[in-house]
């Protein structure tokens, strides 16, 4: 192919990859803020402070802390096996940068998955989000978990052994010195989110 060729062709590739990525705009407005850039060279402005102001969960608090649009870089390459970088001058912009020999499939195929990924944001689903961090299949794959049986006040104090056969399960509590201390973490089963009961 001549240079000019090459160039017609990347121009026509990044046009339809930036009408399907104003679509996902469309699709989730409150997710997707902007669409930039020429050709191949594209940035989606994400709005991840939105899942911070309208969200309690733990997709809330990587946000608050800045490690959500790491994370949402993490998903699309160790889930969706699409390399994208964010930009690390421009807030929360992931930049969309296909080579020269990108093609509808491989467009369809980003679209698609940043589709599944905004999808994830919207419903504030940490699970999906992190699983690809643990050594586990992905969540949609695993078995629900039941939560923690109550024994009645009549059955036996719980003995060593079956203390020491039950799942360990743990969670942070993080108080500052002059803060009152909290209860522990309450998760509820099925919430991916953490309530609180305050001592005085």
């Amino acid at each position: 192919m001549t240079t000019d060729a090459w160039c017609g062709r990347s121009q026509a590739v990044g046009l339809r990859l930036q009408q399907q990525l104003r679509e996902l705009q469309r699709e989730y407005p409150s997710l997707v803020a902007d669409i930039r850039g020429r050709g191949l060279m594209l940035g989606v402005d994400l709005r991840l402070d939105h899942v911070a102001e309208t969200q309690t969960g733990m997709l809330a608090v990587m946000q608050q802390h800045g490690l959500l649009l790491y994370m949402v870089v993490s998903f699309l390459l160790n889930v969706e096996h699409i390399r994208i970088a964010p930009s690390f001058t421009h807030g929360n912009v992931l930049r969309i940068e296909p080579p020269l020999v990108a093609d509808a499939s491989l467009c369809d195929r980003l679209i698609s998955a940043l589709g599944r990924l905004l999808d994830v944001l919207q419903r504030g689903d940490a699970g999906t989000l992190l699983a690809h961090l643990m050594e586990e299949s992905p969540a949609s794959a695993r078995p629900a978990i039941d939560g923690p049986k109550r024994r009645s006040p009549a059955q036996p104090p719980i003995s060593s052994q079956e203390r020491d056969a039950a799942p360990k399960r743990f969670a942070f509590n993080r108080a500052s010195p002059g803060e009152r201390r909290s209860a522990p973490l309450r998760l509820e089963p099925g919430n991916h989110s953490a309530t609180r009961n305050w001592r005085a």
